[in-house]
C-alpha cells in the first residue's frame, strides 16, 4: 500500500483503492485469517486473472479446518475445566484439601484434566 498524502492539518487521505483494501483486511481478519493469509489473499486478490476459486476456497477451507480445530480443543478444555470445578464443595474450609488444586497439581498425563 503507498503512504497516503496529509492535509494541511497532518490528517492522511487514502484513496478509494486503499480504502478498499484495508475493507478487505478487516474482513478477512474478522473472519480469522492471520497476517499471513491475509496478504496470501492479497496476493491472490491483486492477480485474481491468474489463480482460480480453487486457490482461494482451499485457504479458506484450511483457515476452517484450524478453526474447527480450536473449537474442539476449547471444548475439550471447557468440559475438563467444569469436570475440576463439580469435585469442588466451594466451601469456607482451607484451599489445603481443595480438589481443584489437587487435580492441578497431578501430572499432566494422569490428571483429570487431561482425561476430558
Amino acid at each position: 500500500m503507498d503512504s497516503p498524502s496529509r492535509t494541511d492539518a497532518g490528517y492522511r487521505l487514502y484513496s478509494e483503492r486503499a480504502i478498499q483494501q484495508i475493507e478487505f483486511i478487516i474482513s478477512a481478519k474478522n473472519l480469522g485469517f492471520s497476517l499471513k493469509d491475509i496478504q496470501e489473499l492479497l496476493n491472490l486478490r491483486v492477480d485474481k486473472e491468474n489463480h482460480t476459486c480453487e486457490e482461494v476456497k482451499t485457504l479458506a477451507e484450511g483457515k476452517l479446518e484450524e478453526i474447527e480445530d480450536r473449537i474442539k480443543e476449547l471444548s475439550r478444555i471447557q468440559n475438563a475445566l467444569k469436570q475440576v470445578i463439580d469435585t469442588c464443595c466451594g466451601g469456607p474450609e482451607s484451599a489445603d484439601k481443595c480438589s481443584i488444586l489437587s487435580a492441578l497439581e497431578q501430572p499432566y498425563s494422569d490428571s483429570a484434566i487431561n482425561s476430558a
